[in-house]
């Protein structure tokens, strides 16, 4: 990187050279000034003084001859006078001040010296006139003109002398050295290794600011090389497995499509999840999730030589290119399908983390990509893949076909359609009774319905796993309840009068262990003015593989204030009897699923009859949700189900017709 172009010329040097004259010059005017002033003023006193001397030594001399008015004695001694180059004016007069003798031109007289003259003469001293001498400062300034002129010459001399010897010294001492330190800094390239900066120097000498200088030159290159490497390093490369990031599997895929080479051959871009990541993460804490992810990259590398073909997407998904795997469209295909069957086989073997082995595995979602494709195109489609690998459950192998857009496409709607509906709050809530064992409603659940502008209706089955995925969950439920409480404060009067006694509504894992859960709910419970106890919160069994202690903290939160609470569809999750004992809850709801088969599974018949019996036990209620059928009605009638959820009695019903309903129920 150049700042600018190298010159071997020093312009410090010359500013230098330039600074020096200027103190030369002004110094030696400031000299010849202060000097000649000195001179003018010395000289004029002396001229004074010998003026004045002249005067007294030759006094008596013209006096005695003006006493015998000798005119030619004073001719000659004025003429003498004026033999004294300093004394250009002669003057003498009579007592009466009339002129005897006048000698020059006093119009150029700046210096005049008179006195008066006396004779004694029997005892009597008698005034005889006065004698007046005077001097021009010109012969002076000429004298001086001429010393300032001889003193420039010499300094001129000087100056001509200390430029060059100043040039020659700052030249060979500092000049040369600060350009080729300026030429060295200007070359620095902090991407490469360079040689470090030298001057040529005597070795022997003892160090200086200049070597002080290339020293800290040095330094700070080679910390700017190493801190290139390392932001470029960081750059390029995922923090925690040190694998390549996405920025660096897209610059290595948009390689292998502008080579020539690797454009005539099919390379496979693999997506890979890993299943219940985030079950992992929440029950065994992210130390441990972490230290997953670390053994994946590890995994993954013993699979590939070429570390640029491995990567982190982020979060728990990994890419994984496999290059060259033919020239043929389906022979491509075939090679990739084989070749994430050994991905999964080697994901699949045992991750020893603290002396624990942990198994795990995974979702691959796969993009054959040839010339044709651009990088964005590739990724997006290789996670279109891992989507809908991720739709037929663990461990599957999905490879990307265009009709998988079409889902895409549909997701992406209904996440639009979603955002659009919490914000304008155009959701709608349909209530489902939940009902005693001869059909009476004491209950009901909430349940959300989405519609688009254009009047299409979507299934909760599709919009609310989309919900969890793009973050909107908590919105959701947050406006769910508001609807709830609103319905429920609205119709006031006619839930009072009808035998309903409490509305469930369904709470996600992810909202309900959020910070403040219950200050939130409760919150609005009161704005709304709910009775204690008739909102029941629902939550299904994945819940209860959070942080447990947390869990029981929110749920006690909860019942302090009011709300029942019931665990959904129990009998399918990870519940544990030793936590269940500890929660405290009031409602258990047996999964629709084993409801389903209770007319042909004795098995699952059993597993009902042991649910009821252990939720009665444990002071539950216990609600059997799903049931459409008269045999499954007189099986949960004889082991004592307290509710009753299904189309056996009542279908999901509007605000309109749930209100018919509770008109018909009244107390």
């Amino acid at each position: 990187m150049k700042l600018t172009k190298n010159n071997t010329k020093s312009k410090l040097s010359n500013k230098f050279i330039l600074h020096v004259i200027s103190v030369i010059i002004i110094s030696t005017l400031i000299f010849s000034i202060i000097l000649s002033y000195e001179q003018y003023q010395t000289k004029i006193s002396e001229i004074k003084k010998d003026i004045k001397n002249t005067l007294k030594s030759n006094k008596s001399i013209i006096a005695q001859a003006l006493w015998r008015i000798d005119t030619k004695a004073l001719k000659i001694k004025a003429h003498e006078f004026l033999v004294d180059n300093d004394i250009k004016f002669v003057k003498i007069t009579d007592e009466n001040g009339k002129n005897i003798i006048t000698l020059g031109n006093d119009k150029d007289i700046d210096i005049k010296n008179t006195i008066d003259l006396y004779y004694n003469h029997n005892g009597k001293k008698f005034f005889l006139g006065k004698i007046i001498l005077g001097s021009s400062t010109e012969s002076v300034i000429k004298k001086i003109k001429s010393s300032i002129i001889l003193l420039v010459f010499q300094a001129l001399l000087l100056i001509i002398i200390m430029i060059i010897y100043i040039t020659y010294i700052f030249n060979n001492l500092i000049s040369k050295h600060l350009v080729k330190i300026r030429n060295y800094l200007n070359n620095i390239d902090i991407t490469k290794k360079q040689p470090p900066l030298v001057l040529d120097r005597p070795k022997n000498k003892s160090p200086d600011e200049l070597d002080d200088t290339v020293k800290a030159i040095n330094f700070m290159r080679e910390e700017a090389h190493k801190n290139y490497q390392k932001v470029e390093y960081q750059t390029l490369h995922d923090s925690l497995t040190n694998l390549l990031n996405r920025k660096a599997i897209e610059k290595h895929i948009n390689e292998l499509l502008t080579n020539e080479k690797s454009k005539q051959h099919y390379h496979a871009l693999f997506l890979i999840n890993i299943d219940h990541f985030k079950f992992i993460n929440d029950s065994l804490g992210h130390e441990v999730g972490d230290a997953i992810l670390k053994n994946m990259a590890k995994r993954l590398l013993t699979l590939q030589t070429n570390e640029k073909d491995i990567g982190r997407l982020g979060g728990d998904v990994f890419m994984f290119i496999l290059e060259n795997i033919g020239d043929d469209i389906e022979k491509a295909k075939q090679n990739a399908l084989n070749y994430a069957q050994k991905i999964l086989k080697t994901i699949q073997k045992p991750f020893k983390i603290k002396n624990m082995n942990y198994h795990i595995s995974a979702s691959i979602g796969i993009k054959i990509f040839g010339k044709e494709s651009s990088v964005e195109t590739i990724i997006k489609n290789a996670d279109n893949a891992l989507y809908h690998a991720k739709l037929k459950g663990p461990n599957q192998i999905e490879l990307f076909y265009p009709k998988m857009q079409i889902s895409t496409d549909r997701r992406l709607r209904i996440e639009e359609v979603l955002r659009i509906a919490i914000k304008n709050h155009s959701l709608i809530v349909h209530f489902q009774p939940k009902c005693g064992l001869d059909g009476t409603v004491y209950s009901a659940e909430a349940l959300v319905r989405m519609k688009s502008d254009n009047g299409e209706f979507f299934s909760p089955a599709e919009f609310i796993p989309i919900a969890e995925e793009a973050g909107l969950i908590i919105d959701l439920g947050k406006e769910i309840m508001k609807k709830v409480f609103k319905f429920i404060h609205d119709y006031e009067e006619i839930i009072k009068q009808s035998t309903l006694k409490n509305i469930a509504i369904n709470i996600s894992p992810t909202h309900f262990t959020t910070e403040r859960f219950c200050e939130e709910i409760t919150h609005y419970a009161k704005k709304f003015n709910i009775a204690d106890n008739f909102i029941t919160i629902e939550i299904t069994e994945e819940a209860t593989i959070t942080d447990i202690h947390k869990l029981i903290d929110v749920m006690n939160c909860l019942k302090e204030n009011g709300f029942n609470l019931s665990i959904d569809d129990f009998g399918t999750g990870y519940s544990s009897f030793q936590y269940l004992q500890k929660f405290p809850l009031d409602e258990l709801k047996i999964d629709k699923s084993f409801i389903d088969e209770i007319p042909t599974s004795p098995q699952a018949r059993d597993i009902v009859k042991t649910i009821i019996t252990m939720a009665h036990n444990l002071n539950f209620h216990v609600v059997a949700e799903g049931v459409e059928y008269p045999e499954q009605l007189e099986f949960l009638k004889k082991y004592k189900c307290d509710l009753i959820q299904g189309y056996i009695f009542y279908k999901p019903l509007s605000k309109e017709e749930f209100l018919k309903v509770l008109k018909n129920t009244k107390k």
